[in-house]
This record gives C-alpha cells, structure tokens and sequence, in this order.
C-alpha cells in the first residue's frame, strides 16, 4: 500500500492501460485488499459511496456539456442525459470507496463498527435536493446548466465547506485528514499524469477554467489541482466524519 502511487503509474504506463484498466490498477486492486483485510466495514462503505452517485451524474453532464473536461468513453453513443459518461459514475464510486476504505483501516477504528449511522440521512437529503434541481434545470432549459467557471464553482460548494466544518467541529481530527491527504496527493497526481498522457480525458475549453499547470507534454487545469488532486481525500473523509461516523 505504501508503494502503490509509484506501482500503479509504472504498471499504467508498462501495459499503456485504457480507462477502465487504469481504475482497476489505482484504485479497484487497493480497494479489494483492503475489503479483504476490513472485512466489518464493507456495507457501510459501498453504502456511503453510493449515495454521491446522483451528484456526480450531475457534475460530469455540467462539465461535459459546458466542455470543462472531456472524458474519453467506450460508449460514446449512450451518455446519460447525452452528456454524462458511464465512466465517471464507475470512477466516482470507486474513487471514494478507495479513500473511506483507506481512512477506516488505518487511520480510524471501531470497537463497534455500525452499517450506518442516523445522520446519514441528512447526506442522503442533501443529495437529493441537488439532483432534484439539476434535473429540474434539465427539464425546464437545459442551457440553464450551462455555467461558466462551473469547476471553480462546484469545488468551492462541495470541497470546501465540509473540510472547514470538520476541523471546526473536532479540530483534533486534522492529523488523521493530512495524513489521509498526503497519500492520496500522490496516488492522484501520478493518475492524473498517466491518463491524460493515455488521452484517457482532456479539458478542451480555456475560457472555462482558470488557467493550466503544464508538465512535460500534459497540462491539466488550476482546478484539477486544488480540488481533486489536493483536496479531494480532505473533503470525503470530511463527508464520511460529518454523515456517516462518530467524528473522533
């Protein structure tokens, strides 16, 4: 496991892997092992990752549509809603399952692990109340959801406010968030590099991200960095502290 952002690049690189084999090599190997050897949390985990689908299905049609980011699809011809693509809602689930999985091995146990717990309810109702206005938008006039700057935008709603709550909330738990980070910074950049080197995605539209960081032949946006790469881990184990656990 400590090894595994520099393992997953090489072998990426070795087999010229395409996208589903590159998930299967960054995060679903890890994540079968670590089911394997935490075998108690394994409902509540798929439970938790589950339940972000609808949102991601929202964010990946926004920034399809408004070309922010192109994910490259072996299904071109059935997208959901036209746009969203049936590779991301694959990579959402197991991208968070990987960093829940990840957190509760080794940074987080339980004397008396539960599938879930009661305020996960409130993750589920704010899920559905952003769905239901993305596809409310998608009814009425679907160049509603055409919004400018939408990357900078959904990473200040959605990966912000749940980190600060948290340090705010058990400030004692920000050990365990950049230890969680400093893995996963590593583990992300390397699969940014690799699959953008294997046109795996692009981001096709200037003028809807702030700017790029250029590395070797790849650029990827300011965006991609902050938000995913740098804060990503921080915000879902920040959702799973929040919603779906006892916040120590």
């Amino acid at each position: 496991m400590l090894f595994w952002p520099i393992i997953a690049p090489l072998l990426v690189l070795f087999f010229k892997a395409g996208f589903y084999s590159s998930l299967f090599i960054f995060f679903i190997i890890p994540s079968l092992y670590l089911s394997i050897i935490n075998r108690r949390v394994l409902k509540r985990l798929v439970l938790f990752s589950v339940i972000f689908l609808p949102i991601t299905i929202a964010i990946d049609y926004i920034m399809e549509f408004t070309q922010g980011w192109h994910v490259s699809s072996i299904t071109e011809s059935y997208r959901i809603f036209g746009y969203a693509s049936l590779e991301n809602v694959v990579w959402a689930f197991v991208f968070i399952y990987f960093v829940v999985a990840f957190y509760e091995t080794f940074l987080h146990d339980h004397i008396h692990p539960k599938i879930y717990y009661p305020q996960i309810k409130y993750l589920i109702l704010l899920v559905f109340i952003l769905s239901s206005i993305f596809l409310l938008e998608l009814v009425i006039d679907p160049i509603l959801l055409n919004i400018n700057y939408f990357y900078l935008k959904f990473g200040l709603l959605l990966f912000i406010p749940p980190i600060i709550f948290i340090l705010w909330k058990a400030p004692h738990i920000w050990r365990k968030l950049i230890k969680t980070e400093l893995y996963f910074f590593f583990l992300f950049f390397g699969y940014e590099l690799t699959a953008l080197n294997l046109n795996q995605w692009a981001f096709p539209v200037k003028d809807q991200l702030l700017g790029f960081i250029t590395i070797g032949r790849v650029r990827f946006p300011y965006e991609e960095f902050i938000f995913w790469i740098l804060l990503s881990a921080m915000a879902i184990v920040s959702y799973f502290e929040i919603f779906d656990d006892d916040g120590r």
